[in-house]
């Protein structure tokens, strides 16, 4: 069996760009935000009688949260950022299409190397892809499906946005050819396929490891999008998203330089389990914010969905995996 030679850091660069934007849009436009306005609060060691940790719930409201009139100005740039999750989409295609030898940027050829190679059977495919075979051809499909349409968006017009948020993008038809239906992608659908291109292209930068709590998730927004790729046997499971935040006392901080934390992600799992309780077909998502308290200064790593880890992990200041989720704020003597 061939293994897959692919560089991460080839594809990190390609999609720097459409990445940093997409993240922003995620939270502003979409909801897909690091934080939440509700959710579960807990100070790491501060146990009960019988050794549980306590909790507590609470609802906060963040400065900066996304007002009406900002989505709304935000709203225009949906087509955008349909054509930036594209590009996340095409940059993976040529990424792996480059590791099996076949080097050609226009979208039709890509197509047909695709064609090509799993005629011959001898496509090779990062593991994510390689061992979920449904979801692959979904992947595969779905950039099969988008490609005429993503050249509307950006060289002909035909694009609009309806107040409910769906994008109608329609397809120029050639001379003597009965026009093609136009795409209409609704606001979950728009966010559906953006919050999967995110993941699988986080994944193969290094950035997220999947789990199946991930895994289930990218499964499921490629399921609702079924209607473009037409590929059956994903599934589409409730998904919940709630928050935690998690206040580390000075007492709990293993190390002050580098700045590390030891979190139990399991056992806070299990918690919100158990608070937040789901339907059999349902799977529960939360983020974390982990706040440091060091006196003079407060950190807080500020983890989204996509980000937070499984079993037992130290959270260190400097390690690429986090380092992105980490602020540092001065606290003001009163």
């Amino acid at each position: 069996m061939s293994t897959f030679t692919g560089v991460a850091s080839d594809l990190d660069e390609m999609v720097a760009y459409e990445f940093q934007a997409l993240e922003y849009l995620r939270g502003s436009l979409f909801g897909q935000s690091a934080s939440s306005c509700h959710g579960i609060e807990l100070t790491l060691g501060n146990l009960n009688r019988e050794g549980r940790q306590q909790i507590q719930f609470s609802s906060v409201m963040r400065d900066g949260d996304c007002d009406d009139a900002l989505r709304s100005a935000l709203s225009r740039l949906r087509p955008l950022a349909f054509s930036a999750g594209f590009k996340l989409h095409d940059m993976i295609v040529e990424w792996i299409l480059r590791a099996n030898g076949r080097n050609d940027w226009a979208f039709k050829k890509k197509l047909e190397n695709y064609d090509s190679l799993i005629l011959n059977s001898s496509l090779v495919e990062p593991d994510f892809l390689a061992q979920r075979p449904i979801l692959s051809k979904a992947f595969w499909e779905l950039y099969r499906y988008f490609v005429p349409y993503r050249g509307t968006v950006i060289h002909s017009g035909g694009v609009l946005v309806a107040t409910d948020g769906t994008v109608e993008i329609t397809k120029r038809s050639k001379p003597h050819q009965p026009p093609a239906p136009p795409l209409r992608l609704t606001d979950v659908e728009q966010s559906s396929y953006i919050r999967a291109m995110c993941l699988i292209a986080n994944h193969h930068v290094g950035r997220v490891t999947i789990n199946p709590h991930f895994e289930m998730l990218i499964e499921s927004d490629l399921a609702g999008l079924v209607g473009y790729h037409s590929v059956r046997g994903l599934r589409v499971r409730h998904a919940r998203v709630e928050g935690l935040v998690v206040k580390v006392p000075t007492e709990q901080i293993q190390n002050l330089a580098p700045l590390t934390v030891r979190i139990d992600f399991d056992l806070l799992r299990d918690m919100m389990v158990r608070a937040y309780p789901v339907a059999p077909s349902g799977e529960l998502f939360f983020t974390v914010d982990v706040v440091v308290d060091r006196g003079a200064t407060t950190s807080r790593w500020l983890l989204p969905i996509d980000a937070v880890p499984t079993g037992v992990v130290d959270l260190v200041e400097g390690e690429r995996r986090f380092d992105d989720f980490l602020s540092h704020e001065t606290v003001s003597a009163s």
